[in-house]
């Protein structure tokens, strides 16, 4: 026994429990957001959400929201108010995709290219 009171097995024991929500929330709060600003700062494009769904959490409802591109569909959510807004994404890995605050017009929705905008048609 150690002179804080853990045996050699016991601290082991311990590190070994606690290394996996260390790790996890390393990955949560650090890597993946920098990953999320690393795929969404270059090679984007632009499609309009359609709602899916809404959730309730303790800071609000989320909306989440769907698009599709190259035909497979991937989801998001966001806490702003979906009707048919656009939705940023990463040609590289969908899955990194946030909402804007830019709502989408009917003539938006007519023109859409199919594999998105390339730029916003209006800000």
């Amino acid at each position: 026994m150690s002179k804080d009171g853990l045996s050699r097995k016991e601290k082991i024991r311990l590190w070994v429990s606690i290394t996996p929500f260390v790790l996890l929330i390393i990955y949560f709060f650090v890597y993946d957001p920098i990953m999320e600003h690393k795929y969404l700062s270059k090679d984007v494009r632009y499609t309009i959400s359609t709602h899916h769904s809404t959730s309730h959490t303790t800071r609000g409802p989320y909306y989440n929201y769907r698009f599709e591109y190259k035909g497979r569909i991937y989801y998001g959510s966001t806490s702003i108010t979906l009707d048919t807004i656009f939705i940023k994404f990463s040609t590289i890995d969908p899955n990194y995709n946030e909402a804007t605050y830019i709502k989408a017009t009917e003539e938006d929705i007519k023109n859409m290219p199919k594999d998105g905008y390339i730029k916003l048609p209006h800000d």
